[in-house]
């Protein structure tokens, strides 16, 4: 087909030994990647903390009136259970407590709080455990 006058094709570029095609950039290494989201979490250090503890705050206030045992029941799914890490991503999520707002990774975050969190390492947050992870942040039950 011929194009219409005065429209031309640009030459197309093709590779040779001096002008090879541009490597694409890696990205880094997942280790790496690890790292340089918990480094970007600690420059802010307190103040992710306490900004995240005044989210989660807001959150059971308006969710759930200000009663931290209805909103533990809630994220553990039900009475009796213990939140898990999944519960923790939820609660994050529903506090708003995104990358989108300016905050680590939930998943980052959450593995945190977990690690806080969970004294007997069962893999589960008790309420005793809940109660005493939210002290550590600053939060008053």
């Amino acid at each position: 087909m011929i194009p219409p006058t005065g429209l031309r094709r640009a030459p197309i570029e093709r590779p040779s030994p001096e002008r090879p095609y541009p490597q694409p950039q890696t990205p880094p290494a997942n280790a790496e990647l690890q790292n340089n989201l918990v480094n970007a979490a600690n420059r802010g250090g307190n103040d992710v903390q306490s900004r995240i503890a005044q989210r989660v705050q807001q959150l059971v206030q308006e969710k759930f009136g200000g009663n931290w045992q209805k909103a533990f029941d809630h994220y553990a799914g039900g009475r009796g259970k213990e939140v898990t890490q999944a519960g923790i991503q939820r609660m994050l999520n529903d506090a708003g407590v995104t990358v989108l707002n300016g905050f680590p990774p939930q998943s980052m975050v959450a593995s945190r709080m977990m690690d806080q969190f969970d004294r007997n390492r069962n893999g589960g947050v008790s309420w005793q455990e809940f109660q005493g992870g939210l002290n550590g942040l600053g939060v008053r039950i």
